[in-house]
C-alpha cells in the first residue's frame, strides 16, 4: 500500500476540535460583548457624572456672580445714600446760613429804623425821650381825657412817665389804672408769689399786674411794657409744676441777667427754648398745624406762641395757647384780659403766628415732659421781606 487511509475516528476528532473552537469563539464573543456593554455603561455614567459636575460648577459660578453683583449694587447704593445725605446736610446748612444772614440784615435794618441807639439812654435807665414822639403821646392822652379823668391824672404828672409807659397806656386802655399808679408805685418791691396755683391749670398772669408790672426788666424798660415773654414763661411754669413762686418779675430778672433781653428791649426766642430749662421745661420743634397743636393741648402741653402784627400786637408779642375745643383755641394773653376771654380759630391765628412752642415740665418731682417749638415759614419770610422779622429762632419783639 502506498498511503495511509484515515478512518472514521480521525474525522470525529477533527469535528470535535472544530466544535470546541466554535464554542470558544461563541463564548469569547459573548464575554467580550458583555465586557464592552458594561464598559460602555460605565463610560456613559462617567460622562453623565462629568456633565452634572460641570452643570453644578456653572450654577455655583452664576450664583457667586449674582452675589457679587448684589454686593456691588449695595455698595453703590450706600455710596449714593451717603453722598445724597451729605449733599442734603450741606444744602440745609447753606440754606440756614443764608436765611440767618438775611434775618440778621433785616433785624439790623429794622433796629436802625425803629430804635434809639445806646447813646440815647437816659441816666435813670429809661429810654431818652424823643420830643416829637412824646408830644404825640401827650396829645392822644389829652384827647382821651375828655372821656375819662384818669387820663388827665396822667397828664398832670406827665414828667413822671417815661415814653414807653405813655405809649403803653395810649395803645391799651386796660393798662390805665396801672399807669395812674405808676409815679407812686414804680419803685415798689414786686410780689414773691403769683398767688394760688393749681398744678395742671395754666394761670392767667398779666404783665401789667401791679404786683410785678413796675419791676425793671433790664435797665431801660419794665415788665408791664416788655415783659410778655417772661410772663408767658411764668404762666406755663407755674401751671405745669404747681409752684407759685415763679413770678414774671423773677423770670424777667433771670432773662435780663442771662442775655435773653436784647439791647432793643426785646426778649429773645432763646428764653422760650434754652432759658425755659431753668424752670425744668424742655422743648421740641413742631410745624404749624391745627391738628398737631390740638393734640398737644389735649395732652396737657400749653403752647407759647410768638405773634406778629395782627389782633394781638402791632409788631411782636408772646401769648399762651391753653386749650382747644369746638374748633377754637383759648389763649392767655399777658397784655389783655379782654383777648384772654375770647376764643380764636386756627384760620384767624395762623397768619399771625411766627413761632410756637408747647411746654411740659421736667426735673420737678416726678413730672417730666417737653416743650415743642413751631414756626410758620410763610410768616417768617413775609416779615423778612418787609424787614420786620428778627433773628431766626432767636428774636421776636415784644412791642405791644
Amino acid at each position: 500500500m502506498t498511503g495511509t487511509r484515515k478512518g472514521p475516528c480521525f474525522c470525529l476528532q477533527k469535528d470535535y476540535i472544530s466544535a470546541r473552537i466554535l464554542v470558544g469563539e461563541i463564548l469569547y464573543n459573548g464575554v467580550r460583548a458583555d465586557f464592552l456593554r458594561k464598559r460602555g455603561q460605565n463610560m456613559t455614567g462617567d460622562l453623565t457624572s462629568d456633565k452634572e459636575k460641570m452643570a453644578r460648577e456653572r450654577r455655583k459660578r452664576k450664583q457667586l456672580e449674582r452675589v457679587r453683583q448684589v454686593e456691588r449694587a449695595k455698595q453703590r447704593l450706600r455710596r449714593g445714600v451717603f453722598g445724597g445725605f451729605l449733599v442734603l446736610i450741606l444744602g440745609i446748612g447753606l440754606f440756614r446760613w443764608q436765611q440767618n444772614r438775611r434775618a440778621e440784615e433785616a433785624w439790623q435794618d429794622y433796629e436802625a429804623e425803629n430804635y434809639l441807639s445806646g447813646d440815647n439812654q437816659a441816666a435813670d435807665g429809661q429810654t431818652a425821650s424823643d420830643p416829637e414822639v412824646r408830644a404825640e403821646y401827650l396829645n392822644k392822652l389829652q384827647a382821651l381825657a375828655s372821656s375819662d379823668e384818669r387820663y388827665q391824672t396822667i397828664l398832670d404828672q406827665a414828667e413822671e412817665y417815661p415814653d414807653n409807659v405813655l405809649r403803653m397806656v395810649c395803645q391799651n386802655e386796660e393798662t390805665l389804672n396801672f399807669a395812674v399808679d405808676y409815679p407812686e408805685k414804680k419803685d415798689s418791691e414786686p410780689a414773691s408769689t403769683v398767688g394760688d396755683v393749681t398744678k395742671g391749670v395754666v394761670p392767667l398772669l398779666i404783665q401789667w399786674d401791679r404786683r410785678w408790672g413796675y419791676a425793671l426788666y433790664g435797665s431801660s424798660t419794665i415788665v408791664a411794657v416788655s415783659g410778655c415773654g417772661p410772663t408767658c414763661i411764668a404762666m406755663v411754669a407755674c401751671g405745669l409744676t404747681g409752684r407759685n413762686d415763679i413770678t414774671p418779675a423773677k423770670v424777667a430778672s433771670y432773662s435780663a441777667n442771662n442775655g435773653f433781653l436784647t439791647e432793643s428791649r426785646d426778649t429773645s426766642w432763646d428764653l422760650m427754648t434754652y432759658g425755659a430749662e431753668e424752670y425744668g421745661i424742655t422743648g421740641t420743634e413742631l410745624g404749624l398745624d391745627e391738628a398737631a397743636m390740638a393734640n398737644q393741648l389735649a395732652a396737657g402741653h400749653p403752647i407759647i406762641a410768638s405773634m406778629g402784627a395782627g389782633d394781638f400786637t402791632s409788631s411782636g408779642h408772646f401769648i399762651v395757647l391753653t386749650g382747644y375745643a369746638n374748633g377754637s383755641f383759648t389763649v392767655n394773653d399777658p397784655n389783655s384780659l379782654v383777648r384772654s376771654g375770647e376764643t380764636w380759630s386756627f384760620e384767624r391765628l395762623k397768619n399771625q403766628i411766627v413761632n410756637l412752642c408747647y411746654k411740659d415740665v421736667n426735673d420737678f418731682g416726678d413730672s417730666k415732659g417737653s416743650l415743642i417749638f413751631l414756626y410758620n415759614r410763610k410768616i417768617r419770610w413775609k416779615y423778612l421781606s418787609h424787614k420786620k422779622l428778627f433773628r431766626q429762632n432767636r428774636m421776636v419783639t415784644q412791642k405791644v
